[in-house]
């Protein structure tokens, strides 16, 4: 069956209140509503109050007619709330139908039968729209056919209301069974916490007793003031003689540094401690050598002596620490003359076997 059908053989009756009846009226009016198009609200609605018969044809395309004008809804919500009050068909806002009331009213004379709808928030009422059903004599009541489509409508809400009780039932027991697992992992829980919480007491019991012991050993101990003294004195002593080796070879390093400088120019602390040397060897021969050894001595004073080898080795350490980034090429050039040194070897005065005569020339003063 398909929904167009479905639509065609819909077919319901509405109990709707009457508030302004009098006592001889009836309190409600039934209001048979019958689909005649293929959109939802292409209905056919007839009703009556019991003694006279009302009936109007809706259209789907002229809701928007039946709509009040100080209505604050929409024409979509307008829809919605027709849908839910003349079909039953739930509305996409569930808040949208919150409070919507359906009432009817005879007007005077029984000219026509008014349909309200209205909603009511906080005892304030608000009419949203109107449909009116005229007076005709055309149009029969079936009651046998109305009966028929309130108990079909009973047996369609019945079959709805049994299915959804089942599903809320199975949700029923799931949700219970998970109530039941949630109450055992809090138990659970709760027992886990509490055995921590045991052995956590235990632990600082036993750290506290461990604690007080020691304390009692600690206050109970006798110090020898002269033996912590010894090591505090020996403790100083280590920490000097760690540091000493560090300032000691920082010192070397700037001697060394010193040295380095120092090589740098002439070397003429070599050259002097050798002339040193020699004045010294000289004077301790002249002093060792007797008067006879004179002749020896004037026979070598004829000869000169060769340079001593001192300044040939200063000369050679100074050529590598002469910086000069291209040597040019120099002449080969004979070597210097010999030269009289400051600390050439004097000859001994020659010894006399008797002293001479005052005025006499001897071959010494020649010689001089």
């Amino acid at each position: 069956m398909t929904r167009s059908t479905m639509d065609l053989e819909f077919a319901t009756v509405l109990r709707v209140p009457r508030p302004d009846h009098s006592k001889d009226d009836a309190s409600f009016v039934l209001l048979h509503i019958s689909s005649t198009g293929r959109r939802l609200l292409d209905l056919k609605l007839i009703g009556t109050e019991e003694e006279n018969v009302f009936a109007t044809t809706l259209k789907h395309s002229q809701i928007s007619a039946s709509k009040s004008k100080k209505s604050s809804c929409s024409q979509d919500e307008w829809e919605d709330i027709l849908l839910s009050v003349l079909r039953g068909v739930p509305p996409k806002d569930d808040t949208l139908v919150q409070g919507i009331e359906i009432t009817a009213k005879v007007e005077k004379g029984a000219a026509s039968l008014s349909i309200t709808i209205q909603k009511r928030i906080e005892g304030i009422t608000q009419r949203l729209g109107t449909v009116s059903l005229a007076s005709t004599e055309d149009e029969e009541i079936s009651l046998y056919e109305w009966c028929g489509s309130v108990i079909q409508s009973k047996d369609t809400v019945t079959h709805d209301l049994e299915s959804l009780q089942a599903t809320a039932r199975s949700k029923d027991e799931v949700t219970r069974k998970l109530e039941e697992s949630l109450a055992e992992l809090v138990s659970l829980k709760d027992a886990h916490e509490n055995a921590l919480l045991e052995k956590f007491s235990l632990l600082l019991n036993e750290k506290k007793l461990k604690i007080r012991d020691q304390q009692r050993l600690l206050s109970g101990a006798k110090i020898n003031p002269a033996k912590l003294e010894e090591l505090e004195r020996l403790g100083g002593d280590a920490r000097s003689r760690s540091a000493g080796p560090s300032r000691a070879g920082k010192r070397k390093v700037g001697e060394a540094a010193e040295d380095d400088e120092s090589n740098g120019g002439f070397e003429k602390m070599e050259v002097d401690d050798a002339e040193n040397s020699v004045k010294d060897d000289s004077e301790q021969e002249d002093r060792r050598t007797p008067e006879h050894d004179s002749t020896a001595s004037e026979a070598s004073e004829d000869d000169e002596p060769a340079p001593p080898p001192t300044r040939k080795r200063a000369s050679e350490n100074k050529q590598p620490h002469a910086k000069s980034p291209t040597p040019a090429p120099m002449e080969e050039s004979p070597p210097p003359p010999p030269k009289a040194l400051p600390f050439q070897r004097k000859p001994p005065a020659k010894p006399t076997d008797a002293p001479a005569a005052d005025g006499s020339e001897t071959e010494s003063d020649d010689e001089l």
